[in-house]
C-alpha cells in the first residue's frame, strides 16, 4: 500500500480561504462556474448569465451572489488545480454567514 502522508505538522492551519469559519446562521446555494479560467475559493462572486451561473468579481452590490467555498474533495480528484472551481464545476457559494477570504488591502 502506498503511503499517502509520511509527515505530520505539529500544529493545525488557522484557516484557509473559503473555509466557513463557523456554523452560525450560515446558508450556501450551489452556482455553476462560468468563468472560463475557473474561480479560487474564497473568491466573491456575481450572477453569470445563466439563471444558476455565477462569475467571479462583479459590476455591482446588485448581482453580487456570495462567496465561494472551499471544497476538499476537489483537491484529490486526477487534473484537479488545487484551491480553484473549474469552468463548469458546481460550486457551493455562500450567501449568508462567516468565511475566511484573502484581503486585497486593509481591513477596517
Amino acid at each position: 500500500m502506498a503511503v499517502v502522508q509520511s509527515t505530520y505538522s505539529e500544529n493545525i492551519s488557522v484557516a484557509y480561504a473559503g473555509m466557513v469559519a463557523n456554523m452560525t446562521n450560515w446558508d450556501a446555494d450551489s452556482r455553476i462556474c462560468e468563468t472560463t479560467a475557473g474561480i479560487a475559493f474564497g473568491v466573491a462572486v456575481s450572477k453569470g448569465t445563466a439563471d444558476n451561473g455565477a462569475v467571479i468579481g462583479g459590476a455591482s452590490a446588485a448581482t453580487f451572489v456570495g462567496i465561494t467555498v472551499r471544497d476538499v474533495t476537489l483537491l484529490t480528484q486526477e487534473g484537479q488545480t488545487a484551491d480553484k472551481y473549474q469552468h463548469y464545476d458546481t460550486m457551493a457559494v455562500l450567501t449568508e454567514g462567516d468565511i475566511w477570504v484573502t484581503v486585497g488591502a486593509a481591513v477596517a
